[in-house]
């Protein structure tokens, strides 16, 4: 393992959890006597220059292909790269521990065409929130893409039930072209893909009878929602996953892309942040 791949270990007493440096990217969550929140799977690989698999990578500065559908690397280039720690905080009073990231585009292979400074804060305890800050440090106006991309552990896909996006509109990737609509009926997660990006600014909730726990994902500065599961083919086929593994995860995606792009004037800034929690069922 090199040294792009530190891995930051966090126990707080109410939690234990993971973080690497590369991709600032949350891995493990895992509030006390509970079972893991964030799914990661079983053998991801460590490579360099690929997105690490599972866990809560940092779509950034473009979601998917981009605007252009044909902007690479897919998901943008924040997720492939090692950023800088500028602060680790223990917090023993309330038992949570807060690592702060910086990515300037200079720590990057390829321009992306504009000046920012992002920061990634990820705060360990009992709720799990993690903060993205984008300041353009351009002298023009940007317009960029961003996602928290959460894998949300569950016992069976096939048994949850997804809350909190009855009567949103959506576009639906899961076709040869995208199609829209408004979501009246409930997610069904059966074996086939669910790749659906919602309008949406409410929290989601995740009843997981299985764990008989329910994951509630509430979230600011962000308009759309995506909920993906690759379903039994994609776990077959997709780089990182094995036959099966759809039924073990969701992902629960707070976003800003498509048509809710983030547009920033030289000197603002943008904060999109997700905050996990447990309820028992």
């Amino acid at each position: 393992m090199t040294s792009r791949f530190i891995a930051r270990d966090v126990a707080c007493g109410s939690a234990t959890g993971r973080i690497y440096d590369y991709g600032a990217q949350v891995t493990a969550w895992q509030p006390r006597s509970e079972a893991p929140v964030i799914w990661q799977p079983a053998s991801a690989p460590l490579t360099e220059g690929k997105p690490i698999r599972g866990g809560i990578p940092v779509c950034f500065p473009w979601f998917g292909a981009g605007d252009t559908g044909e902007r690479q690397p897919f998901h943008g280039p924040a997720r492939r790269v090692r950023w800088l720690l500028m602060d680790s905080f223990l917090d023993e009073a309330n038992q949570t521990h807060q690592l702060t990231y910086r990515l300037t585009p200079r720590r990057l292979e390829d321009p992306v065409g504009w000046e920012f400074e992002a920061l990634l804060s990820a705060t360990f305890g009992k709720q799990l929130e993690v903060s993205l800050s984008v300041t353009n440090t351009d002298t023009e106006p940007v317009v960029f893409e961003e996602a928290l991309h959460t894998y949300v552990a569950v016992g069976d896909a096939s048994r949850v039930e997804v809350l909190g996006l009855d009567d949103d509109d959506f576009i639906d990737f899961t076709g040869e072209e995208p199609t829209r609509g408004t979501q009246s009926l409930e997610l069904a997660f059966d074996g086939n893909e669910v790749n659906r990006l919602f309008s949406s600014t409410a929290p989601v909730t995740v009843e997981d009878p299985n764990n008989a726990r329910r994951i509630v994902v509430r979230k600011s500065g962000s308009a759309n929602t995506l909920v993906w599961n690759p379903g039994a083919e994609g776990s077959r086929t997709r780089a990182g996953l094995a036959d099966g593994d759809w039924k073990k995860f969701l992902c629960i995606v707070s976003a800003n892309c498509k048509d809710d792009a983030v547009s920033l004037e030289p000197g603002q800034t943008h904060v999109l942040t997700q905050t996990l929690s447990v309820e028992h069922l």
